[in-house]
């Protein structure tokens, strides 16, 4: 999933927003993730994060496939016309349509990329290592920790750092009131390159939190040098309909 999404500015992104499809969809989801682009990518995954049985599963995928499928051929019968008209523009351009298409396509990728690493670098100088943040806690240096984990992602273990308080980055414009201006702001997530971190820390900065710090590594990096980690215990799983 991080590489179905490493082009992204947010790379972790696209799995939130499958996320909560599945919170407010339910089982519908897999339906209606079929005519999303993008979604059906995750969708599976996502649920088997979510522990979906298996038999709900096999039941709204195939509907959503079988949805899917009809909609596609019946569009393309009702458009048939249509259709030959546009090949008939590509047979007209003649070998010149397939660069302008590819070279399109590669502008929008570079485009990306270029936007993904401006992003990162206004940040990389400002990253906390998991070292010095554990001599930080020790000698308590009063910082506060967020945690901006996907709801699947902290699902899988159940873990934070000590004292870590879970903000999801979409609510920053209601909660952004909630976090201290006179103390130093440590951020993780689960991105490569700490991605979501460094956004949330330039929306923050913009809203007058200056001390931001995305934590280098995020809570693997935390975890592979044995430091403490808080977990909670998992609540009852239950399954509903949407």
């Amino acid at each position: 999933m991080r590489r179905l999404c490493s082009f992204s500015l947010a790379p972790d992104t696209c799995v939130r927003k499958t996320e909560t499809s599945f919170q407010r969809l339910g089982w519908k989801a897999l339906v209606v993730a079929k005519f999303v682009p993008g979604l059906a990518l995750f969708a599976a995954p996502v649920a088997g994060a979510l522990r979906m049985p298996f038999a709900p599963f096999l039941v709204f995928d195939s509907l959503g496939s079988l949805f899917y499928n009809v909609v596609v051929i019946g569009l393309g019968f009702a458009l048939h016309d249509q259709l030959d008209r546009v090949v008939g523009w590509f047979h007209a351009l003649g070998s010149a349509a397939i660069p302008v298409v590819a070279g399109a396509i590669l502008a929008y990728w570079a485009w990306r990329i270029i936007q993904k690493r401006r992003v990162i670098r206004a940040l990389r100088c400002r990253r906390l290592t998991p070292d010095a943040l554990r001599l930080r806690l020790q000698s308590g240096d009063p910082v506060r920790i967020l945690d901006l984990r996907t709801a699947i992602s902290y699902e899988a273990s159940r873990q934070t750092l000590p004292g870590a308080i879970r903000v999801d980055p979409e609510e920053l414009d209601t909660r952004h009131s909630d976090i201290p201006r006179d103390c130093d702001i440590v951020l993780y997530c689960t991105c490569p390159n700490e991605t979501t971190s460094v956004r949330v820390a330039l929306a923050l900065k913009k809203r007058g939190i200056e001390r931001v710090f995305p934590l280098e590594g995020g809570l693997e990096a935390w975890v592979l040098c044995g430091y403490p980690i808080e977990v909670t215990p998992p609540k009852t799983v239950t399954h509903a309909d949407g």
